[in-house]
């Protein structure tokens, strides 16, 4: 399988194509995120917690100081995603939550969640 992000209000491909084995399982959304932390629960069907790939849409040339920060605990942000920046983080199999928080409110969010093999 390989694995490509795009923008979502352009449609255009970001970063290099990245092949993947995963399990059959993944979760994937778009959401606004803002100065509020915000938990998003790991679907009860990713049995093992793979990588998480995520985007930060806000534009670098509009808010070059926008961020969104990204843990595995209420207040433990160990990752960062500048405007305009995509990642994978690896999870813990045993992982049941991601926190996330940006530095402006409504931020335009993406991430997958993809099951462990």
């Amino acid at each position: 399988m390989t694995l490509q992000m795009a923008r979502e209000d352009t449609r255009t491909t970001t970063g290099r194509p990245v092949s993947l084995t995963v399990g059959d399982y993944r979760q994937a959304k778009t959401i606004p995120v803002g100065l509020v932390e915000i938990v998003i629960a790991i679907d009860s069907a990713i049995v093992n917690a793979g990588h998480m790939y995520a985007k930060n849409h806000t534009d670098p040339d509009t808010d070059p100081t926008n961020f969104v920060d990204i843990g595995y605990a209420t207040s433990d942000y160990p990752n960062r995603l500048y405007a305009g920046e995509s990642c994978a983080i690896p999870l813990m199999p045993s992982a049941a939550n991601i926190y996330v928080i940006a530095s402006d409110a409504a931020t335009k969010f993406q991430y997958e969640i993809t099951e462990r093999v």
